[in-house]
């Protein structure tokens, strides 16, 4: 296994298996361009990408072919006592899991991956 870092300034190959036979890539904070260039590179369907920018996107899974298609809201910071809703209190991370990739996309910014 090799720890690679993308050109892109918006994603990350985390993991990369000899010969390419496995991918994981990190998309932080992507626009309608990015998600574009993901639809066309990886086959990302464009409802999921319409998902991506959606702040007040539901959790959901769909099948897309051979992938998966996962939306999850994480809690990613502090408790605030004045939080009105989940969306205050949560972030959006979309994974697309197929054979030999997986590509997380997180909505916003900073996110611990380690939690």
């Amino acid at each position: 296994m090799l720890i690679l870092a993308d050109s892109s300034p918006v994603r990350q190959v985390v993991v990369s298996a000899r010969g390419d036979a496995f991918r994981w890539i990190d998309v932080v904070a992507p626009n309608r361009a990015t998600l574009a260039a993901l639809t066309e590179e990886f086959g990302l369907p464009e409802s999921a990408a319409e998902d991506c920018l959606d702040a007040h996107q539901l959790p959901k899974v769909e099948r897309c072919g051979d992938r998966v298609f996962i939306v999850l809201r994480l809690h990613v910071g502090p408790t605030n006592h004045t939080a009105a809703s989940a969306y205050e209190l949560t972030q959006s991370l979309a994974v697309l899991a197929g054979p030999h990739i997986v590509i997380a996309i997180a909505r916003g910014g900073q996110w611990d991956r380690t939690r």
